[in-house]
This record gives structure tokens, sequence and C-alpha cells, in this order.
């Protein structure tokens, strides 16, 4: 339940006191003291648990009026109908530890609320009686106080219109340009399957050379534009978590406790989306260290802003439903297997180091087909499953109605027009060509130029880089020198015509 709405109950049932009233209705009626006690013998623990006791209003009710029973029942002044079923719960030492954990609670939650340094209602004095008990009226006074100068609203900065609009146009981006590749990557691979096995029987198959052409040159622009991507994606998320981090550490701003679950969100940008795309390229041939390392600082900053805002404001965990504050901590490990495996894992011998038991596996195991399947399995189930997970962040604010959709600001502006430059990139070239389209980037006598591309086509290797090549190395004086293409074992030599594949030539300036 949100502070608003939880508010608005309290006023609804407010005369004199909730919780003073509720006290009182208990010590009045059997039954109801009957069944509270109950209520208590099953759930007692709750109250000794600070996430369930604020997790739900029910729970904070019961647990807070406890102290004031156990008091009660000292005096005698339950009629003894009732002093049976309660007597069993009647522990002071407990009815200490209630009192003394819901005023601390309270108490640190308005040290910080920028907007309680005026309310009086949340002092030790006045939530305490003798140390021992706590005032019903007071808690429901203090509650009633915080829950009314809340923010219904999320800081814009961090999640407003905008900017929600930029978080999925990020989302949408990377999920679409990484099946958009997949799709092109088979589609080429099928062309060449296709072209070879056309070689072989009969003449030449020109539409699957055509498309297995048209292929390749989607291929080569998706991998420039999702470089491009990956960089902007990592730059944009470390800017956003160093001026979170930034503004917490220096504490020159105030978050509520929606603007904490929503940076919490937000932190996810820099882990599922940026990952999906790294993923993508080092798949799919595109391999750089340099790119790899901005997207682990990217997802190590995510980290520490999610650890540090956990530790720091440990109320935000009281404001939405209670399975919501599990979502990040199993984000977390869930892309750190992604990053590991990035590394390259598979070539660090481990392969290798299962060829012996390899025979004994069965048929269909050792089947390649087998462990195709298993891959697309496991990536289908681990990228789907952590984008689930982001999904159900942002579900949370919007189902919270905390996005203010009236201001549009500089802020939200600039948020949707930052994914701007990349779709007009990938226009570019695909108008263009990488070797035009490219080349606006190198000065003279750097220029991109076309190369030999397929003469041999490996199992074992990825799309983009699925040839042995054979090719010339252009030199600055203008002579070549042939360069042999090293056989994989299994490659399968076919006569296609050569298909364009992108280099850097250095050229001799003529002045």
């Amino acid at each position: 339940m949100s502070e608003a709405a939880l508010a608005a109950s309290l006023e609804s049932n407010y005369s004199g006191g909730f919780l003073y009233n509720y006290a009182h209705t208990i010590n009045e009626s059997t039954s109801l003291a009957a069944d509270w006690s109950s209520w208590f013998n099953q759930n007692g623990p709750t109250c000794s648990n600070e996430t369930a006791l604020f997790g739900q209003r029910a729970h904070f009710i019961s647990c807070s009026v406890y102290p004031y029973i156990s008091h009660e029942i000292s005096q005698g002044n339950f009629i003894s109908s009732a002093n049976l079923s309660v007597d069993l719960v009647n522990n002071i030492t407990l009815a200490q530890n209630i009192t003394g954990t819901i005023s601390a609670c309270l108490q640190g939650f308005c040290e910080t609320v920028s907007s309680c340094e005026h309310i009086t209602e949340c002092s030790p004095t006045l939530l305490m009686v003798n140390n021992t008990l706590l005032s019903t009226e007071a808690i429901s006074l203090c509650w009633t106080e915080l829950c009314s100068h809340q923010s219904s609203t999320v800081n814009p900065d961090i999640a407003g219109a905008g900017v929600m609009i930029s978080y999925l146009m990020q989302s949408a981006l990377a999920i679409f340009a990484a099946l958009l590749l997949y799709g092109f990557c088979q589609y080429s691979l099928m062309s060449r399957w296709r072209a070879r096995k056309a070689a072989k029987t009969g003449p030449r198959d020109t539409l699957a050379q055509r498309e297995s052409s048209l292929a390749t040159r989607q291929i080569q622009v998706l991998v420039f534009t999702l470089v491009e991507f990956q960089k902007a994606q990592c730059f944009f998320s470390m800017a956003v978590q160093i001026a979170t981090l930034v503004f917490i550490l220096t504490e020159q701003t105030y978050y509520s406790p929606t603007d904490i679950s929503a940076l919490l969100t937000v932190s996810s940008m820099g882990v599922v989306s940026m990952l999906l795309n790294l993923y993508a390229l080092m798949r799919y041939g595109q391999s750089s260290w340099y790119i790899f390392c901005l997207s682990v600082c990217s997802w190590a900053l995510s980290l520490a802003v999610t650890f540090h805002i956990s530790f720091a404001y440990p109320y935000h965990k009281f404001y939405w439903d209670e399975p919501i504050i599990y979502i990040y901590p199993a984000l977390a490990p869930l892309t750190l297997v992604l990053v590991l495996w990035q590394v390259g894992i598979w070539d660090c011998g481990l392969v290798k180091a299962t060829r012996i038991a390899y025979g004994r596996l069965p048929s269909f195991v050792r089947n390649k087909v087998f462990w195709i399947i298993m891959e697309h399995l496991c990536i289908l189930g681990t990228f789907g499953w952590a984008f689930f997970l982001q999904s159900e962040l942002f579900a949370m604010l919007f189902r919270g109605h905390v996005i203010d959709t009236t201001n549009w600001g500089f802020g939200q502006i600039v948020g949707i027009t930052y994914w701007v430059p990349t779709l007009v990139e990938y226009a570019y070239q695909q108008y263009n060509g990488i070797e035009e389209g490219g080349d606006y980037r190198y000065a003279d006598p750097v220029h991109v130029t076309a190369k030999p591309y397929c003469t041999a086509i490996t199992p074992e290797s990825s799309c983009t880089r699925a040839c042995v090549h054979n090719h010339d190395v252009y030199t600055p004086d203008g002579s070549s020198s042939a360069r042999a293409a090293r056989s994989n074992g299994g490659s399968i030599y076919q006569s296609l015509p050569p298909e364009p594949d992108i280099e850097l030539e250095r050229r001799v300036p003529h002045y």
C-alpha cells in the first residue's frame, strides 16, 4: 500500500488515534481480544523482524498495540474469559523490544525526510511512555504526519515521463538490435549453405549469393551501429550512476522513498540492456577489450549504487510490496554470470579438458544440434528472466502512479533525444554503406575499403568471421603481398565469388 493511500485510510479511521481506539476496543471486547491473541500466537515472531513488521499494515498495528495489551494484562484490566488466551503472550521483554524497535524506526525514518523537521509527533519523548510502553495515539499521529508530507510523485530528473521513455527506448533498441543481428546471421549462414550446396550439384545459385551479400551488408551495418550504441549506453549509464553517488554521498539533495526506489530501478539500466548488446557483439565476432571494459565499468558502478542505497536507505524497503525488494539482489548475480561468460571461459581449456569424457556421452549429447539448442535455451532463459525482473521494477513505478506525466522540463526532452544519434547513424550507414559511411571517421591517408571475403567456411566460427581469408595486403607504396589463408580443420572450400569485408587501407597522400 502506498503512503498516500495509507494516510487516507488512517485519516478515515482516525478519531482520537486509530491505534489507541483499536487497543481500547480489544480491552472492551472479549471476542476481539481472543481473536487478537490467536493472531499473535501465530504471527508473534513477525514483531521481531523489522522487514516483516513494517511490511504490512496489519502486522504493524497488531504489533504496536502489544505493549499496551501487555501492560493492561499486568494491571488486570482484561476480563477473565480473555485472560486465558492473552496470558499466553504476556512477555515483558518482547513488549520492551517492540517499543524500542518501532520508536527507533519511526524516529530514524523521520530524520531522513526533509519535510519532517517540524514534525514533533515522531520524537521519542512522545512515542514512548516511561521508556517501556508505546503511545498508540502518538504512533498514529506520527504515521499520519509522515504520510501526509510525502510527495506523491518521483523526482522528474530521476524518473520523469521523458526520462522513463528514454529508458524504455534503450531497452527496446537493445532487444531489437540483438534479435535483428541474430536473424541476419542465421539468414547469412543459410544462404551460404544453399550456395555451397548448389555449387556442388550444378550451376551457381545466384539468388542465394545475392541474399548472402545482402545479409553480410546488414550484419556489417548492425555491428557498426551496435558498437556505437554500446558505447552510448555505457557512458550514459556511468554518468547517471556517478551523479547518483555524488548527490547521495555529499547529501546535497533529498531523496524520498519513492525517489530511492526509482534510483534502484534506474540502476538496472546499466546491467541488462548493456549486457545483451555485449553478448551480441562478442558472440558474433566483434570482440574488443575496450568495449568489454566499458561494459564492466558500467555494470560495477550500477551495483555500487544499488548496494550503497540498500545499506544507506533501508527504509525504502517498507514503501513497496515486500517481494519487490528482492528483485535487484537477484538480478545482480544473474548478470555476473553473463559477464563472466563474455571473458571467454570456454577458451580457457574447459572444452579440451572434457574431450576424454566426450566419447562416453550418449550419441544425442554428442550431436552438434543438441548443443546449439542448449545454447539457445540458456541464452533465452537467462536474458528473458533478467528482462522480466527489470520489467517488474519498472511496473512497480507505473502501478504506483508516481510518474508525473505533466511535467516536461529540459531534462525530459534531452532524455528522449539521447538515442536519436544512434538511429541516425544506423540510417546513414544503411544509405551509404560501411565503406563510405565509415570513411568520415578517419583522416587522410587512412580510408575504409572492401577486401575479398569468404573462401572457406568453418563450422565452429561465428557468422561474421565464419571465413578463412585469402587476400592481398595493400602497402603504402602501392605494392601487394599475397597472404595465404590458413586452413582450419573442417573447412569447406567452395567457389563462391568474394564478398566485401571491411578493412582500413593506408594510402600515400598526394600533395
